[in-house]
C-alpha cells in the first residue's frame, strides 16, 4: 500500500460550531455559530487545517478502479475496487478493509483484502460496498450474469485476507436485473438493491452463511427501482431515478410489526418540488434517524454536467408520509458539478459528493444542520478536495461515521498507475 499525505488542506468543523468564542450582553457564551457566516468560515479556516489521509490498495493496480465504491463504521473503512485482478483472472474484483490506528488515519495500514471464493472474470466485485460494526457487504456488477452479494463478517482476531462468510441470492430475477449496484446492512438486516426491486435479508441465529431471502420491495411501476438503497434500523429507503416518467422518487418502507414481507406498499414517496425530467433524482440515497438524504445530480441545469442537488426529509412527528423536500442543499458559481452523485449522513452532518467539480477532479460538500434545523441552502460547512491529478472525479463515492468522512476517487493515479483510484478520509474538525 502506498500511503501519502498530501499538501492540500480542507476547512471544515463541526465541533467549532459550537465552540465558545466570548460573552454576550445577556451573559450566555457567544458561540461561533451565532457570528455572521464570514466570521464562522474565518475562525473555521484558522483552527481547523487537516490534510487528508489517502488510502490505496496494496496491490492495486492500473484502471483497477480502487474506491469505486465506499463504506465506513466507526474506524473501519471498506473500500471496493470492482476491476482488480484476482489470481490472474482480471475484472474479478475485491474490496479492502483499513482500520485506523491510534495514531490516526495518515499511519494506518491495509488490514485485509476481501475475496470470492467462487470469483469469476467480469462479476466486479466491489461494485457497491456497505459496513455495519463487524459486517461488510460487497455487490458486484451484475450486468452480464447474475452474482450474489457477498457477506464478510470480521472474525474474532480481527480483520485478515479472507473469502466469504456467506453469500446472498435473489430468488427471482435475471442478468438484466443488476442485482447488486446497490448495498445496505443495518443491524441484522442486509438490502440488496437491483433495477427491478430491493431485495431484504435478515440474519439467522446461526448466522449469515444460512440466510435466505426473506422479502422483496418493489413499486407497481417498477420504474428503474432499487439503483441505490439504504438502511437504518427498520427503515430502508430505495432510490428510483427513473419513476414518475424520469422525474424520479424515493421510497421509504417501515418494517411491518409481523417482520419484512415482499410488498410494493410504501409508507411515503419523496419528490423534489422542482422536479424535472432526467435529474437522476434517487441516484443516491442515506438515511440517519429521522433524516433521508436525496442526490439529483442532473438537477437545475442542462448540459452534460449541471450543478446538481441534494435533498434533505426530516420524518413528521406523525410518520413518513408522501411529501416533497424539507430543505434543498446546493452549491452556488459552480455551475459544473453533479452535486449529489454520492450522499452520505451521519448525525447533523450531510456530505455530497460533486465528481465533476473543477473539471471533473472532483469535490466534496460537508453541510451541517443549523439549530433551527434543516432549511434550503447553498451555504456548505466545508468544501474537500485532495490529490494533484485531472479527472480524479472525487466524491464518485462518499461515506461518513461521526466526524468521518471517506471520499472515493476512482481515477485517481497513484505513482505511474493511471486510473489505480484513491480514497481520501478527512476527519471534521480541528
Amino acid at each position: 500500500m502506498r500511503l501519502r499525505r498530501t499538501a492540500f488542506t480542507f476547512l471544515v468543523s463541526l465541533l467549532l460550531l459550537q465552540l465558545p468564542v466570548g460573552a454576550s450582553e445577556g451573559g450566555k457564551p457567544l458561540r461561533v455559530s451565532d457570528l455572521p457566516a464570514s466570521a464562522r468560515a474565518g475562525i473555521i479556516r484558522a483552527l481547523a487545517r487537516n490534510a487528508p489521509a489517502e488510502l490505496t490498495g496494496s496491490d492495486a493496480g492500473d484502471s483497477e478502479l480502487f474506491a469505486w465504491s465506499v463504506a465506513i463504521s466507526g474506524s473501519t473503512v471498506a473500500v471496493g475496487a470492482p476491476i482488480a485482478t484476482v489470481n490472474d483472472a482480471s475484472h474479478v474484483g475485491s474490496v479492502y478493509v483499513f482500520v485506523k490506528p491510534a495514531s490516526g488515519w495518515e499511519n494506518m495500514t491495509q488490514v485485509a483484502k476481501l475475496t470470492a471464493t467462487d470469483g469469476v472474470s467480469y462479476m466486479e466485485l466491489g461494485y457497491s460496498v456497505a459496513i455495519y460494526n463487524n459486517t461488510i457487504v460487497a455487490g458486484c456488477n451484475s450486468n452480464v450474469a447474475q452474482y450474489p452479494a457477498y457477506v464478510f463478517v470480521k472474525p474474532p482476531s480481527g480483520w485478515a485476507d479472507m473469502t466469504q462468510t456467506a453469500e446472498l441470492s435473489p430468488t427471482d430475477g435475471s442478468n438484466s436485473d443488476v442485482f447488486g449496484n446497490s448495498v445496505a446492512v443495518s443491524g441484522n438486516t442486509i438490502v440488496v438493491g437491483s433495477n427491478m426491486g430491493a431485495y431484504v435479508y435478515m440474519r439467522p441465529a446461526g448466522g449469515w452463511t444460512n440466510a435466505t431471502q426473506t422479502a422483496k420491495l418493489t413499486n407497481v411501476a417498477m420504474e428503474d427501482f432499487g439503483p441505490s438503497v439504504a438502511i437504518n434500523g427498520n427503515t430502508i429507503v430505495v432510490g428510483a431515478p427513473g419513476a414518475n416518467q424520469g422525474l424520479g422518487s424515493a421510497y421509504v418502507f417501515g418494517e411491518p410489526a409481523g417482520g419484512w414481507t415482499n410488498t410494493s406498499v410504501y409508507e411515503a414517496e419523496l419528490t423534489a418540488s422542482d422536479a424535472a425530467a432526467n435529474s437522476q433524482f434517487g441516484i443516491s440515497v442515506a438515511i440517519s434517524g429521522d433524516t433521508v438524504v436525496v442526490g439529483s445530480p442532473q438537477a437545475l441545469g442542462t448540459g452534460e454536467s449541471p450543478p446538481g442537488a441534494v435533498y434533505v426529509y426530516v420524518e413528521p412527528a406523525g410518520g413518513w408520509i408522501s411529501n416533497t423536500e424539507t430543505a434543498e442543499l446546493t452549491v452556488a458559481n459552480e455551475p459544473t458539478e453533479e452535486l449529489g452523485y454520492s450522499v452520505g449522513i451521519s448525525g447533523r452532518a450531510i456530505v455530497a459528493g460533486a465528481p465533476d467539480g473543477k473539471g471533473a477532479k472532483g469535490l466534496a460538500y460537508v453541510f451541517t444542520e443549523p439549530a433551527g434545523g434543516w432549511v434550503t441552502t447553498s451555504e456548505y460547512t466545508s468544501r474537500l478536495s485532495a490529490g494533484s491529478g485531472t479527472n480524479e472525479v472525487l466524491g464518485f463515492s462518499m461515506a461518513i461515521s461521526g466526524a468521518t468522512v471517506v471520499a472515493g476517487a476512482p481515477g485517481a493515479a497513484v505513482g505511474s498507475d493511471g486510473e489505480e483510484g484513491a480514497a481520501f478520509v478527512f476527519v471534521l474538525g480541528p
